[in-house]
């Protein structure tokens, strides 16, 4: 779709031959009846009001209805007089929107007010309409005449007087519900300069409560509330908010406790001078903050949401967005760990992806792997005893995890550590026990496996893990478990061990079957090659007396 209908509605007055109604006087001339009810139409006509000055301003006005239509007017003064002579005749031309379309097309009001939709003059007017039955067509809008910018002045107010001024239109709602109204001190030009600023930052669902009259003059506050109204001078009543465009000055002690995210957001921008951003961005980063408020959760408009507008918000909200994390991470993890894992988290997760986990949730397994990466950043040291138990409850949990071998040996569970050792693929034990020899997690023989074990003697013969070794366990472990033929691997070392060594090995492979022949001659072999124990003693001293007398 690519326009949009809207209603209208000619406000004048007229004499008794120019109006529908055949009277003169102020009225309304032409209104859509398909889209307005009677009660619509005074409801909007209590609002036309035009006092003129020493000169002839054009009013604009927003406001919206009791049944949530959007009406945006414009109010030229006459000239003329009427047949008594009498000044201070005006024409109003109301043009009013669906709240729907207002929203979805993210209608700018000033982008309205520039394009030639408004009646001017009074004889345009009355050949608008149906002078039968006071009727004037809706009025259809090609949405492709709404793409253009508004033209800004961004340096009429700077600084904090800039922020005071965009948070004052974003807490619109607060200053309605308070009836609570901001003077822009002008004439109607610098006021509409500075009311386009103001409202530039509101998003579009929120500029409802940013109703304004540019030109307020000798109109009733108390009787018609807007947020913003365009005053020569300041009224002596309270509840005002002054600003004074000429010096680009606003007059108001706001909460400096800013805690809502989109003012955050907001703020981090205007500081930054990112006007561009703001307007391009501001109804998804009002949605995005609303959602981080927990005001808002509709997954609809969150999936639409771009990175760079997630980070962003993101990026001026890093205390909330810490305190989500950890509220989301405590759903799976007991907050001794969360700890652990909360800021590696914040740190590798892009805003994206953070942001799918902050909606999603974390699964238990991603974080016992940031667990378990973070362990690896401290050499695999044995945590402390609270972290231990909670640790062992949670694997307990889930079931099996590579942190679980880990935590096995951390706990010197030899016997469950072997159970898990055996279950695993030729991948998955090659990485635990590379990584466990490296960082001396336990003893080596404890890390053999059944159907392992020529792998385990091929890591554990690696140059690339240089181990003090203990051979005589690591054969010890090898038969223990049927693994005697991978005793094999052993044969280039044997002559390099001890004569203790060989003793022992030899008395271990002894009757044993599933060891090789070659691997059992090479043991004889050198164990024959021995030199003989030299003997001490008296029975040594007895021997010499023996060699000599003979």
């Amino acid at each position: 779709m690519n326009q949009i209908i809207v209603g209208q509605q000619i406000y004048a007055n007229v004499e008794k031959e120019q109006s529908p109604r055949r009277i003169a006087g102020f009225q309304t001339l032409f209104y859509s009846h398909q889209f307005l009810s009677e009660k619509e139409v005074e409801e909007i006509e209590q609002r036309l009001v035009y006092f003129p000055s020493e000169k002839e301003y054009i009013k604009k006005i927003f406001f919206v209805t009791s049944t949530n239509k959007y009406v945006l007017a414009q109010i030229v003064p006459l000239p003329e007089p009427d047949q008594l002579g009498r000044k201070g005749r005006y024409l109003a031309h109301a043009l009013i929107f669906r709240e729907e379309d207002f929203l979805n097309y993210k209608i700018n009001p000033w982008i309205i007010f520039q394009k030639n939709f408004f009646i001017k003059t009074l004889k345009e007017a009355l050949e608008s309409g149906n002078f039968e039955t006071g009727n004037i067509p809706n009025l259809v809008i090609d949405l492709s005449d709404l793409s253009e910018s508004v033209e800004i002045n961004f340096f009429i107010f700077k600084g904090e007087n800039l922020k005071k001024l965009a948070l004052l239109a974003f807490r619109g709602k607060n200053f309605m519900n308070e009836r609570k109204t901001v003077v822009f001190l002008g004439e109607p030009q610098e006021v509409e300069m500075a009311l386009k600023l103001a409202t530039y930052v509101v998003p579009t669902q929120l500029l409802k409560y940013c109703t304004f009259d540019t030109y307020f003059y000798r109109c009733n506050l108390v009787s018609t509330y807007y947020w913003g109204v365009g005053l020569f001078s300041s009224p002596i009543k309270p509840n005002l908010v002054i600003v004074n465009v000429n010096s680009g000055e606003v007059f108001s002690e706001l909460d400096k406790n800013i805690e809502n995210a989109y003012e955050r957001w907001l703020l981090k921008e205007l500081e930054n001078k990112n006007f561009l951003t703001i307007n391009s961005f501001k109804d998804l980063a009002f949605i995005l903050s609303e959602w981080l408020d927990k005001r808002f959760s509709d997954s609809s408009l969150l999936s639409q949401i771009s990175p760079q507008i997630i980070h962003s918000v993101f990026e001026a909200n890093s205390d909330k967005i810490f305190s989500m994390t950890m509220e989301k991470i405590l759903e799976k993890l007991p907050l001794v760990l969360v700890n652990k894992v909360i800021n590696s988290v914040l740190e590798n997760y892009s805003s994206t992806k953070l942001f799918q986990k902050l909606r999603e949730g974390f699964s238990t397994e991603e974080l016992l792997d940031i667990l378990l990466e973070n362990y690896s950043l401290q050499n695999y040291n044995s945590p402390p005893q609270s972290e231990l138990k909670a640790l062992g409850e949670i694997l307990n949990e889930v079931g099996y995890h590579p942190l679980k071998l880990f935590y096995l040996c951390w706990k010197k569970e030899y016997k469950e550590l072997s159970k898990y050792l055996k279950k695993l693929d030729i991948e998955e034990y090659s990485k635990f026990v590379k990584t466990a020899l490296k960082y001396e997690l336990i003893n080596p023989a404890y890390l053999v496996a059944p159907e392992k074990g020529k792998l385990f003697l091929k890591l554990y013969l690696s140059e690339e893990i240089p181990q003090k070794r203990d051979w005589s366990s690591i054969v010890k472990a090898l038969l223990e478990i049927g693994e005697g033929s991978a005793l094999d691997l052993l044969i280039p070392y044997v002559s390099q061990w001890s004569p203790q060594v060989i003793k022992k090995v030899k008395d271990l492979t002894m009757e044993k079957p599933k060891v090789s022949a070659s691997f059992k001659e090479t043991l004889d072999k050198v164990f024959n090659s021995l030199p003989p124990k030299e003997e001490k003693g008296i029975k040594c001293w007895l021997k010499s007396i023996f060699n000599k007398i003979k």
